[in-house]
């Protein structure tokens, strides 16, 4: 499923009721996925492609996609603030693209996105 611009009742639809075998989502052209209500429980999701999260929905998603094995994702802000985010043991591989704003940047910046996927394989980390 690609949505692309997609309305916040469009994405309150995006739960396991409304959408029981999806595996594949792409959610694009959006201004910021900052809040949390939009996400519910999609446990056969297995790949996600989103751009724009903050570290508090990037934990809202690992939590409602227990199964998700690829995660592409983009970041507006070096969030440096402490989450406690459980582990998430079937992710593999983690792109993220950080975008030009972002300033001052460390190695740091990414420990709260890296500290609770244990078994992550592959991951990536590009500026667009």
């Amino acid at each position: 499923l690609k949505l692309e611009c997609p309305l916040k009742r469009v994405l309150a639809q995006l739960n396991s009721n409304e959408l029981p075998y999806l595996q594949q989502l792409t959610i694009s052209h959006i201004d910021t996925l900052t809040t949390v209500d939009e996400w519910k429980s999609l446990p056969s999701l297995h790949i996600l492609k989103v751009s724009r999260i903050t570290l508090l929905v990037y934990k809202t998603i690992l939590t409602a996609c227990p199964n998700l094995i690829s995660f592409e994702l983009s970041i507006f802000s070096s969030d440096k603030s402490k989450l406690n985010i459980e582990p998430h043991i079937n992710l593999k591989r983690l792109v993220i693209d950080i975008g030009d704003l972002i300033w001052p940047w460390s190695d740091h910046s990414f420990d709260s996105y890296l500290s609770c996927v244990p078994n992550l394989e592959k991951f990536h980390v590009y500026r667009s």
